[in-house]
């Protein structure tokens, strides 16, 4: 997401940041305190979408955008595990439009069994709240805290591990109440085979309210893992946007098969 952001201002003190990949941004400054202080980078998301992408397209990779390699700097303070973040590699990007609106997307961040809409763990992916599970539905705080007990499966891998994911709400300033979420494992994951193993994983999204009662999604991941055949790059990259499609898909399948 090479789109550089830079909106003249009065003060100092107001100028929005500056960034070359608001992905990358989102997730290095997605614990800032203030309500708005993602706006920048999910508005920018938002224009690179609707500039670059056709929406319309069945193809994954339509809709997918390029994503910077990860510095290390934006996953400064938390626990992740002892590697190189610039190896999760390739990174990916991928955005969709949801049928339902952001409040659909609320409740199903507050499930404890998620098992049901995630195509690659539907045997084990099991939610705790871990802090504002008391207030940030009702907006009354900004984040949401969870640990995840997570199986993923697929044709290169099948691996548990723990996944931390957080959301947090983002005033848009324009009306307009968005999520963004992020998630990161604390430790490698290991596969049974003895020869899988996602050795980190970091991942940013952002669900932004449209007309219509509709969101747009975007889910960024940056990824390392082996395989007992290393497959490319390319290969990789395929898996993971589809892998993403199918989430985005199976969520709004869930909530049309599951109203309010």
């Amino acid at each position: 997401m090479t789109l550089l952001v830079l909106l003249a201002c009065t003060t100092a003190q107001d100028a929005p940041p500056e960034f070359s990949d608001a992905a990358r941004y989102g997730l290095e400054h997605f614990d800032d305190p203030e309500e708005d202080a993602l706006a920048a980078p999910l508005l920018a998301l938002e224009a690179e979408i609707d500039g670059t992408l056709d929406m319309s397209s069945d193809v994954s990779a339509d809709r997918s955008l390029a994503l910077e390699v990860l510095t290390g700097e934006e996953i400064d303070g938390l626990t992740h595990p002892d590697r190189d973040p610039s190896a999760a590699i390739p990174p990916v990007a991928l955005a969709r439009d949801s049928a339902f609106p952001v409040a659909s997307h609320v409740e199903v961040a507050m499930r404890a069994d998620l098992s049901p809409m995630e195509p690659n763990s539907p045997d084990l992916y099991e939610r705790a709240l871990t802090d504002g599970g008391d207030c940030w539905a009702a907006h009354e705080c900004v984040f949401l805290r969870t640990v995840n007990n997570v199986n993923k499966t697929n044709f290169l891998m099948d691996v548990t591990y723990v996944l931390n994911k957080d959301y947090r709400w983002v005033d848009l300033g324009d009306g307009r109440l968005a999520l963004a979420a992020r998630s990161w494992m604390p430790e490698s994951g290991f596969g049974l085979d003895g020869g899988t193993t996602i050795w980190q994983s970091y991942t940013f999204e952002i669900f932004v309210p449209r007309e219509g009662d509709t969101t747009l999604r975007m889910m960024a991941v940056w990824s390392e893992s082996e395989f007992s055949v290393q497959p490319s790059e390319e290969t990789v990259a395929s898996v993971q946007l589809v892998g993403i499609d199918d989430i985005f898909k199976a969520h709004d399948e869930w909530l049309t098969e599951n109203p309010g």
